[in-house]
């Protein structure tokens, strides 16, 4: 515990994937108090076409309630 998982548009390259990691590892243990054994991070990545349906309509709308930080965009 804990397990991220980041969705994203394609174009990032394997480093800044890995950075992205690292950095998200970092915070979880200075915030939480997670130890490093404990994170896992999954990056995918999420076509433009696709982003609606997979992320907005999947994981953004019946999620509402748990949303700590939403996007500046409206989604349903």
């Amino acid at each position: 515990m804990p397990h991220i998982t980041v969705k994203m548009w394609p174009g990032k390259t394997p480093e800044q994937k890995r950075e992205l990691a690292c950095r998200l590892e970092k915070d979880l243990m200075e915030v939480v108090g997670a130890p490093s054994e404990g994170i896992s991070v999954v990056i995918l990545d999420v076509d433009k076409p696709d982003w609606d349906r997979e992320v907005c309509q999947k994981e953004l709308a019946p999620n509402r309630d748990n949303i700590y930080k939403a996007p500046g965009y409206p989604f349903e």
